[in-house]
Protein backbone atom coordinates (compact mmCIF):
# COMPACT_ATOMS: atom_id res chain seq x y z
CA UNK A 1 0.00 0.00 0.00
CA UNK A 2 3.15 2.45 0.80
CA UNK A 3 4.00 2.03 -2.56
CA UNK A 4 0.81 2.77 -4.16
CA UNK A 5 0.58 5.62 -2.33
CA UNK A 6 4.06 6.43 -3.47
CA UNK A 7 3.72 6.04 -7.05
CA UNK A 8 -0.06 8.28 -7.15
CA UNK A 9 1.72 10.93 -5.64
CA UNK A 10 4.02 11.48 -8.51
CA UNK A 11 1.29 11.51 -11.02
CA UNK A 12 -0.18 14.05 -12.90
CA UNK A 13 -4.02 15.01 -13.56
CA UNK A 14 -3.68 13.10 -16.91
CA UNK A 15 -2.19 9.93 -15.15
CA UNK A 16 -4.77 9.57 -12.46
CA UNK A 17 -7.29 10.14 -14.61
CA UNK A 18 -5.87 7.14 -17.02
CA UNK A 19 -5.37 5.61 -14.13
CA UNK A 20 -9.17 5.88 -12.83
CA UNK A 21 -10.64 4.85 -16.15
CA UNK A 22 -7.82 1.67 -16.34
CA UNK A 23 -9.08 0.89 -12.72
CA UNK A 24 -12.84 1.02 -13.95
CA UNK A 25 -12.00 -1.66 -16.55
CA UNK A 26 -10.91 -3.71 -14.51
CA UNK A 27 -13.63 -3.56 -11.53
CA UNK A 28 -16.27 -4.29 -14.63
CA UNK A 29 -14.35 -7.27 -15.98
CA UNK A 30 -14.17 -8.71 -12.26
CA UNK A 31 -17.71 -7.61 -11.40
CA UNK A 32 -18.85 -9.93 -15.45
CA UNK A 33 -16.52 -12.72 -14.63
CA UNK A 34 -18.33 -13.36 -10.82
CA UNK A 35 -21.80 -12.92 -12.21
CA UNK A 36 -20.88 -15.45 -15.29
CA UNK A 37 -20.76 -17.96 -11.76
CA UNK A 38 -24.57 -17.82 -10.70
CA UNK A 39 -27.26 -18.98 -12.71
CA UNK A 40 -31.09 -18.88 -12.68
CA UNK A 41 -32.81 -20.71 -9.83
CA UNK A 42 -29.81 -21.01 -7.46
CA UNK A 43 -30.43 -20.27 -3.49
CA UNK A 44 -28.52 -16.66 -2.20
CA UNK A 45 -28.22 -14.56 0.19
CA UNK A 46 -26.44 -11.00 0.32
CA UNK A 47 -26.47 -8.07 3.22
CA UNK A 48 -29.23 -5.58 2.88
CA UNK A 49 -28.51 -1.65 3.53
CA UNK A 50 -30.31 -2.20 6.79
CA UNK A 51 -28.26 -4.90 7.81
CA UNK A 52 -30.06 -7.51 7.80
CA UNK A 53 -29.07 -10.86 5.83
CA UNK A 54 -31.72 -11.34 2.68
CA UNK A 55 -32.07 -14.74 1.04
CA UNK A 56 -33.46 -15.32 -2.32
CA UNK A 57 -33.76 -16.72 -5.36
CA UNK A 58 -31.81 -15.45 -8.81
CA UNK A 59 -34.13 -14.88 -11.57
CA UNK A 60 -31.62 -13.04 -13.95
CA UNK A 61 -28.31 -12.76 -14.45
CA UNK A 62 -27.03 -9.86 -16.16
CA UNK A 63 -23.81 -8.29 -17.30
CA UNK A 64 -22.97 -6.64 -13.71
CA UNK A 65 -25.60 -7.21 -11.63
CA UNK A 66 -28.23 -10.13 -10.28
CA UNK A 67 -31.58 -9.83 -10.24
CA UNK A 68 -32.72 -11.80 -6.92
CA UNK A 69 -36.44 -12.80 -5.75
CA UNK A 70 -36.21 -12.87 -2.00
CA UNK A 71 -38.30 -15.34 -0.15
CA UNK A 72 -39.97 -12.95 2.14
CA UNK A 73 -40.77 -10.16 -0.36
CA UNK A 74 -42.17 -9.73 -3.85
CA UNK A 75 -40.36 -7.21 -5.17
CA UNK A 76 -36.91 -8.03 -6.54
CA UNK A 77 -33.68 -6.74 -5.52
CA UNK A 78 -30.82 -6.05 -8.62
CA UNK A 79 -27.57 -7.27 -6.58
CA UNK A 80 -23.90 -6.66 -7.19
CA UNK A 81 -22.70 -10.26 -7.79
CA UNK A 82 -19.81 -9.22 -5.36
CA UNK A 83 -22.21 -9.57 -2.52
CA UNK A 84 -23.87 -12.18 -3.18
CA UNK A 85 -23.42 -16.01 -1.44
CA UNK A 86 -24.26 -19.20 -2.60
CA UNK A 87 -26.67 -21.70 -0.66
CA UNK A 88 -26.26 -25.30 -1.36
CA UNK A 89 -29.51 -27.21 -1.34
Amino acid sequence: MKLTLEIVDGMTLEDIDHAYELLNVRRDYLARAKARTFSIGQKVSFPSRRGMTVTGTVEKVGPKNIIVKPDDDPRPWRVSPNLLTVHEK
